[in-house]
């Protein structure tokens, strides 16, 4: 959900919305000098030299070589630039991002994220971040009164010190087919972005609704108190089904079953119609959720979650797991993209270019 351009703010939500735009801008102008540029592309042709790159790949367990220094880009540029960017010290705190310090104003996190063109295309498309790179109060998708939600709450602090805890992003996108090294280029799509994501107390104003999905699932494990009600499934507990069942996605396939665990069905009703034709049988005393338009039930008789998942890197199958929290999470560039100061003036909390 976008930024409410009329909420009614506090004087804190004032306070912070001038800051993530004072140092939005702030990073924005450091990142895209020229001398910035200039040190990227220095590393660009460090990686690329056919002599480097081979070397780094016999010795480097990780395909993605960029990754290290960048980082250490940004240190350099952003440990040279104190005065500019108003910075007084450190922030100690480790559950927090990749480089972190404090102005008299604010606690500042900014982590790199360099992103492989064809490995991870569609991360280019979508922020992603961990709990403990942002303090935003997002609502438990799926909640009701019969569950709890999915558990997608943050970690970072809203505040320290009377500080506001400010969280920005700097991605790099690249290309390494395995024989060489470079930094993506076409003219469809640029190559960097930064983006700001909103400070908690600023929650409300986006209707505690920017996670839009989530890249992994935490679910329940096996242990000896359900080991006779369920069986054991790569650690996770499985929902309890007969051999009959049809499981495979190459049967689903083959009996023209939709995937029901990656498919978006527009009712509860229409999803279980879907299911049952595997064999399937539902509890009798159940309740429908939906969690990032994945429908699933809750079991009353002993309050578990359960949703379909896809499991398998060849032999796929699809299994119903129980629930209990996303991490790696998801935010829309659209919902970031247009932001308001504390006098309704739009400005943009993510932007992109091309080096």
């Amino acid at each position: 959900m976008k930024q409410n351009q009329y909420a009614d703010l506090t004087s804190t939500q004032e306070d912070i919305l001038d800051l993530e735009k004072k140092y939005f801008q702030l990073f924005y102008d450091l990142f895209t000098n020229d001398e910035f540029r200039c040190d990227l592309l220095k590393i660009e042709n460090y990686l690329s030299a056919p002599q480097n790159y081979r070397r780094i790949k016999d010795l480097y367990d990780k395909k993605n070589i960029i990754d290290v220094g960048l980082e250490r880009l940004i240190r350099k540029h952003i440990y040279s630039s104190q005065e500019y960017l108003e910075m007084i010290d450190i922030y100690p705190s480790p559950v927090s991002a990749d480089i972190a310090f404090q102005t008299n104003e604010a606690i500042i996190n900014l982590d790199s994220k360099t992103i492989d063109s064809k490995g991870n295309r569609t991360d280019w498309n979508q922020l992603q971040f961990e709990k403990n790179q942002s303090s935003f109060k997002n609502k438990f998708p799926g909640k009701s009164e019969f569950y709890a939600g999915c558990d997608v709450k943050c970690s970072l602090p809203v505040e320290e010190g009377n500080k506001p805890l400010l969280t920005y992003f700097l991605s790099l996108k690249y290309t390494d087919d395995g024989n060489c090294f470079q930094i993506f280029r076409d003219n469809k799509s640029s190559n960097m972005h930064l983006t700001v994501l909103p400070n908690g107390h600023l929650s409300s104003l986006f209707g505690k609704d920017l996670i839009i999905n989530c890249k992994n699932y935490n679910y329940k494990k096996d242990n000896a108190d359900n080991m006779n009600r369920y069986h054991l499934h790569d650690k996770d507990i499985c929902f309890p089904s007969s051999n009959s069942v049809i499981t495979s996605l190459n049967k689903m396939k083959e009996k023209k079953i939709k995937n029901f665990a990656k498919s978006e069905f527009k009712s509860f009703n229409k999803f279980k119609k879907e299911v049952q034709k595997t064999g399937f049988i539902f509890p009798e005393n159940i309740d429908s959720i939906n969690v990032f338009s994945r429908w699933g039930f809750i079991d009353n008789s002993d309050g578990n979650a359960w949703l379909p998942v896809q499991i398998g890197s060849k032999n796929k199958e699809v299994v119903f797991k129980s629930l209990i929290s996303g991490h790696t999470l998801r935010a829309s560039f659209s919902d970031l993209t247009d932001r308001f100061d504390s006098e309704e003036e739009e400005w943009k909390g993510h932007l992109e270019w091309s080096i």
